[in-house]
């Protein structure tokens, strides 16, 4: 079904009919939907030499398999940089260029469906490696 509410049990029974009648409703069956992946929060961004911006995010999710990182040189066009486990609320970007301004996002995703389930995405942060 679609348009359900997260983390909410509902129960399903049906029936069959036809242009005798209808059958009498099955037993019923249950299933509690998944609660919704909430996206991280709080991201940072520091520089911490010419080579390395270290990030760190509040986890807001509870069934994640995980994290998406992205990264981006212009703001605009961000691409995955690495995926990290669940309950990880950090990363160290390293091997980076000098003096150079990059900017982050983050969103918290469970790979256990098809297609992939993800949350929005956190706001951005940005830092400039150090020039020496």
């Amino acid at each position: 079904s679609k348009g359900l509410t997260a983390a909410t049990l509902y129960f399903y029974r049906v029936r069959a009919q036809n242009s005798f009648g209808t059958s009498p409703y099955s037993l019923p069956a249950n299933a509690t939907t998944l609660s919704a992946l909430a996206a991280p929060s709080g991201l940072s961004a520091t520089a911490v030499s010419s080579s390395q911006i270290n990030l760190v995010w509040i986890d807001n999710s509870t069934n994640e398999t995980g994290f998406h990182i992205e990264h981006s040189t212009d703001g605009k066009t961000f691409t995955l940089l690495a995926s990290v486990g669940a309950g990880v609320a950090s990363y160290s970007d390293i091997n980076l260029a000098r003096g150079t301004r990059y900017y982050y996002r983050v969103r918290s995703f469970n790979s256990s469906f098809s297609p992939e389930l993800t949350s929005a995405y956190s706001k951005t942060a940005s830092a400039t490696t150090l020039r020496k």
